[in-house]
């Protein structure tokens, strides 16, 4: 038997029956079985798990009165004629329950909607948070620096491309707690100059690399302690470093 259509199963989901055949297909489907989970998952999303559980079953009378207005009921004979009344709301009356809960079919199909919709957004937002790391730089005490070479890498810097464009990510939770002074993200160029990127505050951060700046040139992160002098110059107090590679 072929897979049921999304809809039957978006319907299953939602709580109706299927035929005897299709449910036993679900049953012994793998695939079928995690569509239908996802469809409840998008119910339990979009707040219609809880449609119609709270309303009470019509009574018998009310099937009957929906089945006249309709045209199904036909016409019971009177005791004076000598024959029985015939039963003839049975089968209208099953063929209006049905179109009673006629309102699953819309409500499943919305639900393979949202689904979809849902895939759509969630595809959509990982392409607009896409990260393309294009190097990787350890960042290790400077030789002769305040900080003893014996402390090992003491963070990582990334050069990132995102939708924002070129950045600088620094995450180096091994630095020192400072209150007195401020730690400066540089970039240094292969002829000896200096890009200031920003201060790193709580040794993680992202940066945006200038334009006009080659990383290709400017391969070396250095983290500086600036004291509190109004001098932008690097103060030429390097605690660790790294080269992307």
């Amino acid at each position: 038997m072929p897979h049921p259509d999304p809809d039957d199963l978006a319907l299953v989901a939602l709580g109706e029956p299927l035929d005897p055949a299709a449910q036993a297909h679900i049953a012994d489907c793998p695939d079928c079985t995690a569509q239908i989970e996802s469809f409840r998952g998008t119910i339990d999303l979009a707040g219609l798990s809880d449609y119609g559980r709270d309303a009470p079953a019509p009574d018998e009378h009310v099937w009957d009165a929906i089945a006249d207005e309709l045209g199904f009921a036909g016409h019971e004979p009177g005791p004076d004629t000598g024959v029985p009344p015939t039963p003839l709301r049975s089968a209208p009356v099953d063929r209006v329950r049905r179109r009673w809960t006629s309102w699953a079919t819309p409500i499943a199909a919305a639900v393979v909607g949202i689904a979809i919709g849902a895939g759509a957004v969630i595809l959509v937002q990982n392409r607009e948070n896409s990260v393309t790391v294009d190097a990787t730089a350890p960042l290790t005490p400077v030789q002769g620096g305040p900080l003893p070479s014996s402390d090992g890498q003491l963070g990582t810097a990334e050069l990132v491309t995102d939708r924002a464009g070129l950045q600088v990510r620094v995450d180096a939770p091994g630095l020192p707690a400072t209150t007195s002074t401020a730690y400066e993200v540089w970039l240094f160029g292969d002829d000896g100059r200096m890009v200031s990127l920003g201060t790193l505050a709580d040794g993680t951060g992202s940066f945006t690399v200038p334009e006009g700046i080659d990383t290709g040139q400017y391969r070396t992160v250095d983290i500086s302690d600036e004291p509190p002098d109004g001098n932008p110059a690097h103060s030429g107090i390097s605690l660790i470093r790294g080269t992307f590679a």
